[in-house]
């Protein structure tokens, strides 16, 4: 069973990497990837989206970013994707397609086993519900647990 379990997270990873790098579902697997961080990582490595309302919302409201803050990421993040580290507006890290690809493919393994426990109770609007239908329900009818199929 943990080998059937390890096959699975193997396929639908090498599914994420291969989508990932042809710019596919990115918004769907940043999803999944915030929602582990926050879920199990006290949102350590949380990637904010200037176009997320609920990010900005949140970045505002405990005193992250100000307007001057919100204008730089506009002007100067090209994907509007970046990290906050530290005090307010000189925290902003900028997020590159290259670094978002790398965090998605490299962390797969670690958020893939969330997606898979947690999307039936989190609801069908929930990233990892989204996650789940797109890739595991590809992986259970196209493989049957056969990595080779990739």
């Amino acid at each position: 069973m943990v080998e059937n379990f390890k096959n699975i997270i193997d396929v639908i990873s090498k599914a994420i990497a291969r989508d990932v790098k042809q710019g596919k579902n990115l918004s769907m697997l940043l999803g999944a990837f915030n929602q582990w961080q926050e879920d199990e990582r006290s949102g350590v490595d949380y990637i904010f989206d200037i176009n997320n309302k609920e990010d900005l919302k949140y970045l505002v409201d405990n005193g992250m970013i100000t307007a001057t803050g919100i204008a730089w990421v506009v002007q100067n993040c090209y994907t509007g994707l970046f990290q906050f580290n530290g005090e307010p507006d000189a925290g902003i890290q900028p997020i590159s397609v290259e670094t978002l690809n790398r965090y998605l493919i490299i962390n797969a393994d670690d958020y893939l086993p969330y997606v898979i426990m947690y999307a039936a109770r989190c609801g069908s609007d929930s990233a990892y519900a989204k996650v789940y239908e797109e890739y595991i329900t590809e992986v259970l009818e196209k493989s049957k647990f056969n990595p080779s199929n990739y």
